[in-house]
């Protein structure tokens, strides 16, 4: 990486070109760092959350650039949902903390600009400096999946390590094992939890998963409910069970368009 290097005889108080060549020197580190993933991902967070009505906070990468995501909720998130054309821009804006900073010439400028990600229509975009919310890959891996929300009845929950999914490559993998923690008797389909809207698959998608069911069955049949359905992306067992049974999602994928 590259660095100033100080030498004795009266360093210069202040250079600009020395604060330039500092914030040049780390970005150019951490972009290096971050190729091995592309230009564009999703590092956590910043996703359309539709049980909470909310646009997740986060961190993304924005055309190699790493920029925070702010939360959106109430009617701004309303309007951002209704956006048919979404697409992820750079906001830039100066500090509200600190404000415009007085230079020695009396004027008084924008120093200390803050930069965030946010989602706008790519209709309102002059010039091609965006990213389509649809093609923002994602490598954060999620972990300690909120199993059945509060606004599904009855609910239920996980137990384990590692219960998630992770977007490898384009393919949709879940990982990890599910326990009944509420209900007596659940009849299907009951909802496990639900994917985020970049996620929904295009049609209803079935498998057989491996488990301890309450009649004593080894299998039980999952369903991902795909972008035309009623509740579109929502995860639904279809095989009745019992508190203290366990669902095995590993082997659980799908090809994302």
């Amino acid at each position: 990486m590259n660095r100033i290097n100080p030498q004795t005889g009266g360093f210069p108080a202040y250079i600009p070109t020395d604060y330039v060549f500092l914030q040049a020197a780390f970005k150019e580190a951490i972009q290096g760092l971050i190729k091995l993933y592309g230009d564009n991902f999703v590092i956590t967070g910043a996703e359309i959350d539709l049980f909470n009505n909310r646009l997740n906070s986060g961190w993304l990468c924005w055309n190699g650039e790493i920029m925070r995501v702010d939360e959106v909720t109430g009617s701004e998130f309303t309007a951002l949902l209704a956006i048919a054309d979404k697409v992820w821009v750079a906001d830039e804006f100066v500090d509200p903390s600190i404000g415009p900073v007085t230079y020695a010439d009396a004027v008084a400028k924008p120093s200390h600009m803050i930069r965030r990600a946010k989602i706008v229509s790519e209709a309102t975009v002059d010039g091609d400096a965006f990213v389509l919310y649809a093609q923002m890959n994602k490598i954060k891996l999620e972990t300690n999946l909120n199993i059945g929300f509060g606004t599904f009845s009855p609910n239920i929950g996980s137990v384990g390590t590692f219960t998630g999914y992770v977007k490898d490559l384009n393919v949709l993998r879940f990982h990890g094992i599910v326990t009944v923690i509420g209900g007596v008797s659940l009849i299907p389909p009951v909802p496990l939890f639900q994917l985020p809207l970049q996620y929904y698959p295009q049609t209803d998608m079935f498998y057989v998963v491996g488990g301890v069911f309450a009649a004593g069955d080894l299998f039980g049949r999952l369903r991902i409910n795909g972008a035309s359905s009623s509740n579109p992306g929502r995860v639904e067992l279809l095989t009745p069970f019992q508190t203290g049974d366990k669902i095995a999602l590993d082997g659980v994928q799908f090809r994302l368009v």
